[in-house]
């Protein structure tokens, strides 16, 4: 496979990781609480295709109050 192929790929299978928002477990251990998901309440408030998320991959770089972990 090409290397163009395969970093094509690496991108893909991140972005679907991050648009999981930290996997299933997760998402229904917060979903048991009657709660939307943060781009569930973006789709609730907002028009349909107006807001497009930018920077998907990005880490935050915030070390207060223990956000490090």
């Amino acid at each position: 496979m090409k290397t163009k192929q395969k970093n094509s790929d690496l991108l893909q299978q991140k972005i679907a990781q991050a648009l999981a928002g930290g996997g299933e477990a997760r998402t229904a251990k917060y979903k048991a609480t009657n709660r939307l998901l943060a781009r569930e309440r973006i789709e609730f408030l907002l028009d349909k295709d107006s807001f497009v998320e930018t920077d998907q991959l990005r880490k935050h770089r915030c070390q207060n109050f223990g956000m490090e972990q």
